[in-house]
């Protein structure tokens, strides 16, 4: 399942990043209304993305943060 964590949008597309760092674009009609940066988003089965971690519970962004800072 590839899973990958919002980072902002620009125009009609979501920037991501993947696991291994690598940056990647999502069309963001791929992408629940919902979306918000911070977000862990996952390709289900239907090629479209569902969200994982809501940043409402600030969990996507305190891990994302955990990792850059590597704490």
């Amino acid at each position: 399942m590839e899973e990958l964590l919002v980072e902002g949008f620009e125009g009609v597309y979501a920037l991501c990043e993947q696991k291994d760092k690598q940056k990647t674009t999502v069309p963001k009609y791929r992408l629940p209304l919902e979306t918000r940066v911070g977000d862990f988003v996952f390709l289900n089965r239907d090629g479209m993305y569902e969200v994982k971690t809501s940043k409402k519970t600030n969990h996507g962004m305190t891990q994302y943060l955990k990792t850059l800072l590597g704490r």
